[in-house]
């Protein structure tokens, strides 16, 4: 089992070879990718060190659905322990903005 103390998304890569980017950690401690071109999220344990080999599909994107709707409903089901800049801005509430 992985020990998910003291994870912080800093130590995770920010967008993947293909291209995902990074959602957040959910509140059950799995990282979050965006997939933009399959729209599709991706989840599970990734290792700091980039290691993907435990990440799977988790979601595909639904018809007139778009990424701040999947943000909203992980918020809604599972919950957030950390969202990435990339998530906050789809979801619209980046300070910066």
């Amino acid at each position: 089992m992985v020990d998910r103390s003291n994870r912080s998304l800093e130590r995770y890569p920010r967008q993947l070879e293909d291209g995902s980017q990074i959602l957040g950690m959910d509140a059950a401690g799995s990282i979050v990718y965006w997939d933009p071109v399959r729209e599709v999220t991706l989840g599970g344990d990734v290792l700091p060190d980039g290691d993907l080999s435990e990440i799977e599909l988790r979601r595909e994107l639904g018809v007139n659905e778009t990424v701040a709707d999947v943000v909203e409903e992980i918020e809604e089901t599972v919950g957030w322990d950390e969202l990435s800049e990339y998530a906050e801005k789809v979801r619209g509430t980046d300070d910066d903005e």
